[in-house]
């Protein structure tokens, strides 16, 4: 094997390497391990009869030796197929590492949805479901990743109300 070869093939492989499967790199130590996203809170700010306006906290977990950089978060929330709201949060945030970061999303529920959503409350014997799904991305040292997460609550529970 000449020179070339054995100074060539390891550079390959390892370029390879960097370039494949994120689990393998992962599993082997050569890249990030993924962020847990998850919704922690859901407040009712303000409810009028032409907006509900929450704020959706966010906890992000860096379980990284490195900091990470959260560039962009969408989201939308529905209930019964109704799409309630949407929303994009593109301020960056830093993650640092082996850390827990708590993020406040603004939502912004509009008139017609509150309308829907007053008519499925007062009409409906059951409590329709809240769904709120969301996609982060995140900034590395080894290039992006994406992360999708939701979760569901009753409506009634999520805009403050008892049964």
């Amino acid at each position: 094997m000449s020179l070339v070869q054995k100074i060539i093939m390891p550079l390959l492989f390892t370029a390879a390497l960097l370039q494949g499967c994120s689990y393998l790199k992962e599993a082997i130590g050569l890249g990030p391990r993924q962020p847990k996203v998850q919704v922690y809170a859901v407040e009712v700010k303000k409810a009028t009869v032409m907006a509900i306006e929450l704020q959706i906290t966010v906890q992000v977990e860096n379980p990284n030796d490195f900091a990470l950089k959260l560039s962009r978060l969408r989201y939308d929330m529905n209930a019964e197929s109704l799409v309630i709201a949407a929303g994009q949060y593109d301020p960056e945030i830093t993650i640092p590492p082996t850390v827990k970061t708590l993020v406040k999303l603004p939502l912004t529920v509009n008139a017609d949805s509150v309308i829907k959503l007053m008519q499925m409350l007062l009409d409906g014997q059951k409590d329709p479901m809240a769904v709120i799904k969301a996609t982060a991305d995140f900034q590395t040292p080894f290039g992006p990743i994406e992360v999708d997460f939701d979760d569901k609550r009753p409506l009634r529970k999520m805009a403050g109300l008892k049964h």
